[in-house]
């Protein structure tokens, strides 16, 4: 799949367990001053090729990122500006592995945006600098570039066990309640609820009604022919009730307000100023 000029990579085996793609959209500017970002559960990593900053707002304010930076498990709505042309690089990771590159996903990272810099030090400027270097020959080698670079720092990391089975049924199993995920792992609740802390960031219960809601979303967006009942149904909603309440809960507004950019961006939403 590929909307122009955005441009779709998925990386090579060594990543692939880790990492679902990147993408790339050069001199990303919309006509609209601001987009709402809905949530994913998902931890998102983005940098400027160009120089352009990052400027994001949620209910606690504004903060701008010069280079490059974290979005982590984010739990509701936040509002990106989108009037100045940014080449945007992004990676979106699989569910529970950007610890594995960034650190502990811990509660201290998660639902929050966080600056490469403070993560990584000095290093993160050198990754801008050759990412942007690498992107002057060709998106393919920035794409190769990102993908090098990113698995030199899996190379350093070593993954448990039970980890490395938590991180490949995750994406399936998120869906799945506690019960059914201690017994794919072969753990107690204790232990599941230390494992979503410690790599995700939140508890079991809250990465299921976040994805189950993102994956709603994402077939609304495409289809949105599609019968809320019948939706509620196959996402595992009690009833049409139940969708309409975490829609209003989690997003702030009902299935029927829903108006996504279009059907490939069903988390990002034209605003014209900002409600907060």
């Amino acid at each position: 799949m590929e909307i122009e000029p955005l441009q779709l990579y998925v990386p090579g085996e060594a990543l692939k367990p880790y990492v679902d793609y990147f993408w790339y959209y050069p001199a990303y500017k919309a006509p609209h001053p601001y987009e709402c970002i809905l949530p994913h559960g998902l931890t998102e990593f983005q940098i400027s090729l160009n120089e352009a900053p990052f400027v994001i707002h949620t209910s606690a304010g504004h903060q701008v990122y010069p280079n490059a930076f974290i979005t982590s498990g984010y739990m509701h709505p936040f509002w990106v500006e989108t009037h100045q042309a940014i080449d945007i690089l992004s990676v979106k990771f699989k569910a529970g592995a950007a610890f594995l590159f960034f650190g502990e996903m811990s509660q201290a990272l998660f639902n929050r945006h966080t600056d490469l810099q403070t993560l990584w030090g000095a290093s993160a400027n050198e990754w801008v600098e050759r990412l942007r270097e690498a992107s002057l020959r060709s998106t393919l080698s920035c794409f190769q570039e990102l993908e090098r670079l990113l698995y030199q720092r899996l190379k350093q990391v070593s993954i448990a066990p039970r980890v490395k089975a938590m991180l490949n049924i995750l994406d399936h199993a998120s869906l799945q309640r506690s019960e059914a995920l201690t017994q794919l792992l072969e753990c107690s609740a204790p232990t599941l609820l230390q494992l979503y802390r410690q790599h995700i960031g939140v508890t079991p219960r809250k990465f299921t009604r976040v994805r189950r809601l993102a994956n709603t979303l994402q077939q609304l967006a495409q289809f949105p022919q599609h019968s809320l009942s019948r939706l509620a149904y196959q996402h595992g909603f009690a009833d049409q009730s139940h969708l309409n309440h975490e829609f209003k809960n989690l997003l702030g507004f009902t299935p029927q307000e829903y108006a996504p950019q279009n059907a490939y961006q069903g988390f990002n939403l034209p605003c014209w100023e900002l409600p907060l």
